[in-house]
């Protein structure tokens, strides 16, 4: 899906209502809440969590519909794959405990359709080393 730049300008001013998937994928992308982009109403942050600090949030709306278009495209999106797996592997090796397929999964996921920083994943590894470590108990 591709958005021209004179349809980004009738969304901007009101003059042309969106569909949902534009708005759904200008969510995903940027970090806003879709009730925010379509109409404007309550908070424009999805989350006020700690962790957000480890998101790429400070987009313009032109660069969220920039970021969407290339990774729309096939080739954008196996080398975005290729470089979390790459920046994956460090945090894995830096664990201090094996880390559940399903969980590293998940935040891969993250990284790649919400934005989630390698730093901001090693975060979220570290705070979840209590519940996931072996214990001597078990």
């Amino acid at each position: 899906m591709q958005v021209s730049v004179d349809m980004l300008k009738r969304y901007i001013r009101g003059s042309s209502k969106p569909s949902f998937e534009p708005i759904a994928r200008l969510a995903i992308t940027s970090g806003y809440r879709m009730e925010w982009i379509a109409n404007g109403a309550g908070s424009s942050r999805k989350t006020d969590h700690p962790v957000e600090q480890y998101t790429i949030r400070e987009e313009s709306l032109a660069d969220s519909m920039a970021a969407i278009r290339h990774q729309s495209s096939f080739a954008g999106l196996t080398s975005r794959i290729r470089q979390i797996e790459k920046s994956w592997q460090p945090i894995v090796e830096r664990a201090d405990y094996p880390i559940p397929l399903p969980l590293q999964e998940a935040l891969k996921t993250a990284m790649l359709g919400h934005g989630l920083t390698p730093e901001g994943a090693s975060v979220i590894v570290e705070m979840l080393a209590p519940i996931f470590s072996p214990s001597p108990d078990r």
